[in-house]
């Protein structure tokens, strides 16, 4: 990442896939707004959390690959002042046959959620499948804020501010009826759910927190954490305790290692707090549980 000292802007290249990267606006949750110079490649097929708006600019040509709901295999072509729409994390692949400038915005759920006026909460908001659209009012947004930094070495945030919340504003008031089904429902999606019990599943042992369990998925973590209670009848950190305490209880059966040592091994960084949460889970303590195994163990074994 390199950080331009005239105006401050970052830029990031990837000399892999001749890409020119500068990001006029990346946020913390990945909301974000940047330019990009693509020579002629390939991507491969990839995905993002947010969801992807981009305009191509002059002399731009390319070809977009996704797949259907059904997973029937799709590709258009997106001209120059034509703009592709991606949903939050679908696979998409991406072929460039000559030097393109494009305009990305990346826009987060939450980060939708939080733009919508309170009118339009209800609408339905999540987009079925990647579409390629003429929308000279997409063109004009990215196109007001690129002649800014031509003209002036950046666009001011207030600009890209305004602009990404009248983006959100346009795309409820026009391409509401093509999406699918509501953005949230209070509840997490079958994916979302998915991908956290797999990165807990994965990670459960090191020292995550609920902010890290929140960004897989790209809500804030006090966003993310309602939801997840409101899907598993469990919070964050309660689930992940029970995650714990099941490595725990696989260690106990199967090892002779130390308690203290199996606490530190699943995640706890205390032996007490483990033996309290553990007696909260189980009813017993992990000693008693050793003990019970290993004397159910062998009845079954001298019968």
């Amino acid at each position: 990442m390199l950080i331009d000292p005239n105006t401050g802007q970052k830029t990031l290249h990837h000399n892999d896939r001749g890409i020119l990267h500068q990001y006029l606006r990346l946020d913390n949750d990945g909301t974000g707004l940047f330019n990009a110079n693509l020579q002629p490649n390939h991507l491969g097929e990839h995905e993002h959390i947010p969801y992807q708006i981009t305009v191509v600019f002059d002399n731009g040509h390319l070809f977009c690959s996704w797949h259907t709901a059904t997973g029937r295999q799709m590709q258009g072509q997106v001209r120059v002042g034509q703009c592709y729409i991606v949903p939050n994390e679908q696979p998409h692949g991406l072929v460039v046959e000559r030097t393109s400038e494009l305009m990305n915005f990346y826009l987060t759920p939450h980060w939708i959620t939080q733009a919508i006026p309170e009118s339009d909460r209800g609408r339905s908001l999540c987009l079925g499948e990647l579409k390629i659209a003429d929308d000279p009012f997409i063109l004009q947004l990215a196109a007001t804020i690129r002649n800014e930094r031509l003209r002036y070495g950046k666009a001011s945030e207030l600009l890209i501010e305004s602009t990404l919340n009248v983006l959100v504003s346009h795309l409820v008031n026009n391409y509401a009826n093509n999406f699918t089904k509501p953005l949230t429902t209070g509840k997490l999606s079958i994916r979302h759910l998915t991908k956290v019990r797999d990165f807990i599943a994965a990670e459960g042992t090191k020292n995550i927190s609920i902010a890290d369990m929140a960004k897989i998925v790209g809500y804030s973590p006090v966003h993310f954490s309602r939801m997840f209670k409101k899907t598993t009848g469990q919070t964050p950190l309660k689930y992940l305790i029970h995650h714990r305490i099941s490595q725990a209880k696989q260690l106990l059966e199967k090892t002779e290692l130390p308690i203290i040592e199996i606490a530190y091994q699943v995640g706890f960084n205390s032996h007490a707090y483990f033996s309290t949460q553990f007696r909260l889970v189980t009813g017993t303590t992990p000693q008693n549980y050793r003990a019970d195994r290993r004397t159910s163990s062998f009845c079954s074994f001298i019968r």
